[in-house]
């Protein structure tokens, strides 16, 4: 799945073989991953008292992550599609909320907004844009 030009995510087969994948099949895989896993009791427990485990945290790095490669791609590949449907502002402000919920919790890192030092400008300069405007926190 492509989130630019020099942006291609590949998705780990169960032999842990990077796999090239076409958008839609990434992000379906995503999607069904990301349930799976918030349906497992052993990762997230809903009775009282259930300990959660100690993989708890990068669990969820790993789950905010995916979901990030989701939304670039979108603005990536679909950015018009979205200003067609005048659908901007709302696009922008679920974004922005997944952001300042990924810092508040911890559970992005900077290189995973900003990308690499060389990639071309994308979520990174979103980021910036939204820190300077107030929208997020520095």
């Amino acid at each position: 799945m492509a989130a630019g030009q020099n942006t291609d995510y590949t998705w780990l087969d169960h032999n842990r073989r990077q796999v090239k994948l076409p958008a839609p099949t990434y992000i379906d895989y995503v999607m069904t991953w990301l349930q799976n896993v918030l349906d497992d009791e052993a990762v997230f427990p809903t009775k009282a008292g259930q300990e959660f485990p100690p993989t708890f945290p990068s669990t969820t790095k790993h789950m905010y992550r995916q979901m990030l490669r989701v939304f670039a791609h979108i603005y990536h590949a679909h950015y018009r599609d979205i200003l067609h449907l005048r659908s901007e502002p709302h696009f922008n402000s679920l974004f922005a909320h997944f952001l300042a919920f990924g810092k508040e919790y911890e559970l992005l890192d900077v290189k995973d907004i900003k990308g690499m030092p060389n990639a071309p400008v994308g979520v990174g300069e979103l980021w910036e844009k939204w820190r300077e405007m107030g929208i997020l926190e520095a």
